[in-house]
């Protein structure tokens, strides 16, 4: 079990160092500043401006809010099922998703009878490369999905984090954890499955388009 970090709001990293948690993963990961498309020659022929610090994202949009909100939801899916999707259930995060995307005005945001929800926001520079942002709305049957209970431990203090029935977040075990002092970190309670794979990244995509 890997938790979800939330950049603190005070201070800033070094700009060519972005941290970020990619969570359910022991997996760090850095974001640099902008996102360039070259040609076959070098030349670049797009370019994407991001959020200089993952912090200016959590400030600025509704990322943590949704990211709850999604968690709670249950779209655990079933390794033994032949049908797409292989679980009904996930068609209820998949209808929110399309709603939500229309109420931002992404009007042809729409969901097909396999779960795949598709939105695109057109461009406002033209002759530029096409951007695909893609995220999976299932989550791992290992451990249930229902009834999810995000804990929020807020200004992290290094320790190993104690969550319900025994389950232990440990230093020893998860060494990257003393990378993200004061900062707040997302689990479950230990009863569940937090589902941070995929719904950060959902979350995520979600944000950006805010």
């Amino acid at each position: 079990m890997f938790p979800v970090r939330v950049p603190r709001l005070a201070g800033r990293a070094p700009p060519w160092r972005r941290r970020v948690a990619f969570p359910d993963r022991a997996f760090i990961g850095w974001v640099i500043d902008t996102s360039e498309t070259t040609d076959q020659k070098g030349k670049v022929i797009a370019k994407m401006e991001f959020f200089a610090d993952p912090r200016e994202m959590v400030a600025n949009t509704s990322l943590v809010q949704r990211f709850l909100e999604y968690v709670r939801i249950d779209t655990t899916s079933d390794e033994h099922s032949d049908s797409c999707p292989s679980t009904d259930r996930q068609f209820i995060l998949a209808e929110l998703l399309v709603e939500e995307l229309k109420a931002m005005g992404v009007s042809d945001a729409a969901v097909d009878e396999n779960c795949y929800v598709t939105a695109t926001l057109p461009g406002n520079v033209d002759g530029r490369e096409v951007v695909g942002l893609v995220a999976h709305l299932d989550t791992s049957s290992a451990a249930p999905g229902i009834d999810v209970n995000p804990v929020l431990h807020e200004n992290y203090d290094g320790t190993s984090i104690e969550l319900a029935d025994g389950v232990v977040i440990s230093v020893q075990d998860n060494p990257q954890l003393q990378e993200c002092l004061g900062d707040t970190i997302i689990t479950a309670d230990g009863t569940t499955l937090l589902g941070a794979d995929d719904k950060a990244g959902i979350a995520t995509i979600m944000s950006a388009l805010e």
